[in-house]
């Protein structure tokens, strides 16, 4: 579950980051912001997975709480950012424009980025439960 936490938060990342890009019409016109936001996922994941061999403290960083408060933060900054009318079509605009897929609308994509990201806080939740729970039990069990 670490990893697949990793890959939530380096998709939340990804997606603030391309938004913030998207913002500098300059670098907009010239790049495709959508594949930068896939490249930064993939750095993002790197970069946890290189710090959790090194140091190997991402399962104590990674707890829900962090995932929550990124979750959070992200959504406000680009609120912020975009505003409400554009915030419904911006982050699929760019993930469309990264997948090069013009015939799949706006609506299928946010159903599925919203998926993602209920899904997947769901079963983060369900995780870290069943851990919680099996750690509680194996300290009965062993006392």
């Amino acid at each position: 579950m670490k990893y697949f936490k990793m890959l939530y938060i380096s998709f939340l990342w990804s997606v603030l980051f391309s938004v913030i890009c998207f913002q500098s019409e300059w670098l907009e016109m010239r790049v495709n912001i959508g594949l930068l936001g896939f490249v930064m996922m993939v750095v993002f994941m790197l970069a946890g997975v290189l710090l959790d061999n090194k140091k190997g403290t991402m399962n104590d960083l990674l707890n829900m709480k962090f995932v929550f408060v990124n979750l959070v933060l992200s959504f406000g900054c680009m609120l912020l950012l975009l505003g409400l009318e554009r915030i419904y079509v911006l982050p699929a605009a760019i993930i469309r424009e990264g997948l090069h897929i013009r015939g799949v609308s706006f609506a299928a994509i946010n159903s599925l980025i919203l998926s993602f990201l209920v899904l997947g806080a769901g079963a983060m939740v369900f995780s870290e439960n069943i851990q919680r729970k099996s750690t509680r039990d194996s300290r009965i069990l062993f006392k």
